[in-house]
């Protein structure tokens, strides 16, 4: 449940930064419909990072879901484990738009069903071209095994 007051001042705060992260978003990812650009994806990092804390003072779970996994990508792509690819674009203008309307929406998008972007983000959860689907959970597992595993010479 949401600690939301629209006549709160430090939540009024957060909707003129979430509004601004939004068009920061948009913004980024046209750039990158351009050309790719490491730091256009840190920027566009921050923007999603800006609005899922916020989210997550608020309490705003589908926010902070949507937001959290869409960041996930982001970090994956800026930690080279996660390539960019083209294709991922339409998925984060889905994810941007249903944040948008989350953001334009009396009740921050409580009833908005993201389940199907937030499926389209995670089928990009794959690790360098490698084409199966990396749970979160089995990644400090394949770290400590590669420490544990001897190289073949």
């Amino acid at each position: 449940m949401s600690i939301l007051n629209s006549q709160d001042d430090t939540f009024r705060s957060f909707l003129v930064e979430m509004g601004e992260s939004l068009q920061s978003m948009e913004e980024a990812i046209s750039e990158l419909e351009k050309s790719y650009d490491i730091q256009v994806v840190n920027s566009l990092f921050r923007s999603v990072h800006t609005i899922k804390g916020g989210a997550g003072f608020f309490e705003l779970e589908k926010v902070q879901d949507l937001s959290h996994e869409f960041e996930n990508i982001l970090m994956g792509i800026r930690e080279e484990t996660i390539e960019f690819k083209n294709e991922m674009l339409p998925v984060f203008y889905d994810a941007c738009d249903a944040l948008k309307e989350m953001h334009e929406s009396e009740n921050c998008g409580s009833e908005l069903n993201i389940d199907s972007i937030c499926q389209g983000l995670d089928k990009f959860k794959v690790t360098n071209g490698n084409n199966t689907l990396l749970d979160e959970s089995l990644k400090e597992d394949i770290k400590t095994n590669k420490k544990k595993t001897p190289k073949k010479k």
